[in-house]
């Protein structure tokens, strides 16, 4: 008797309702781990970009002027050049056996939520440390060497080794050396170097209350709104800098989805889950670093 085998599209038809709600609520649902989607705009380009050309201006002159009535103003003039950043492909997934087809969806629920995980997080990864491979940095190899507060010109360590410590103060000086043209608005590390700011100071008050202010909340405002853990972050600095698609931007070709493919020997169905991205650095003058050792 000769056995007929599903093909990928009936892999599609059991599972894709299911898939597809998952997907659409996994960023919902996980939100609040996406580092990059919260430290930098995200800016949607459409699935047909594969290098998002962007145009730099440069200005010439002081812009904008007062005049007397009757004067011909003589108006902005700007230089302008081209920067392109390529779109990188994002890419994991797991193996549906054909047996697995006779299962209910939710069985390959914890594989498709897994493996979106693993798509996001390295998202953070290439968005925060870049990749090598691809000659792109992150945002730990974006900040001007001008714009760190290093273990030499800071206020001592914050692990309290050091009499002179003095957190508030480390902020001053890096946001002192930041562009004028954007307000700090996250400050961004590693756990270990994050939990100093919720550590008292010398008048019994987390450090984190005290520079709010410097980024535009107060000690009202919830500081995870302000204060990011990523583990992708080295012990031993901390980042600031904007949300201003002006100084950075997340550029999203694609979001996550999923591509089914014909069975392969074994009677294996490969699922892939894909994503479409880039990380775009426009004035890195914008962002600090901050030695806590």
């Amino acid at each position: 008797m000769t056995r007929i085998f599903q093909d990928a599209h009936e892999i599609e038809t059991h599972f894709a309702k299911n898939w597809d709600k998952q997907i659409s609520q996994f960023v919902e649902k996980y939100k609040d781990n996406m580092i990059a989607r919260q430290i930098f705009p995200v800016r949607d380009v459409g699935a047909s970009v594969a290098i998002d050309v962007v145009t730099v201006y440069t200005r010439a002159n002081e812009g904008a002027a007062i005049v007397a009535k009757g004067v011909v103003p003589e108006g902005s003039a700007f230089v302008s050049s081209a920067a392109n950043f390529p779109i990188y492909q994002i890419v994991d997934g797991f193996v549906i056996h054909e047996k697995d087809i006779k299962l209910h969806p939710d069985a390959k629920a914890r594989d498709m939520d897994l493996v979106l995980r693993h798509v996001h997080r390295k998202e953070d990864s290439f968005s925060i440390n870049g990749q090598s491979s691809l000659n792109e940095d992150g945002l730990v190899d974006s900040v001007p060497t001008a714009n760190k507060i290093t273990t030499g010109t800071n206020h001592g360590a914050w692990n309290g080794t050091d009499t002179t410590i003095d957190i508030h103060a480390d902020f001053i000086s890096d946001i002192g050396l930041l562009s004028g043209n954007y307000n700090p608005a996250w400050v961004l590390g590693n756990r270990t170097d994050i939990m100093y700011l919720y550590s008292l100071d010398s008048e019994r008050q987390p450090y984190w209350k005290t520079i709010a202010p410097l980024f535009g909340k107060s000690e009202n405002d919830s500081p995870t709104d302000w204060i990011k853990i990523s583990n992708h972050v080295t012990a031993g600095n901390v980042y600031i800098g904007p949300k201003d698609p002006e100084a950075a931007e997340l550029v999203v070709s694609e979001n996550p989805y999923y591509r089914a493919i014909p069975m392969q020997r074994g009677g294996n169905y490969p699922i892939e889950i894909c994503e479409w991205m880039t990380i775009e650095f426009h004035d890195t003058d914008a962002f600090g670093e901050i030695a806590t050792g």
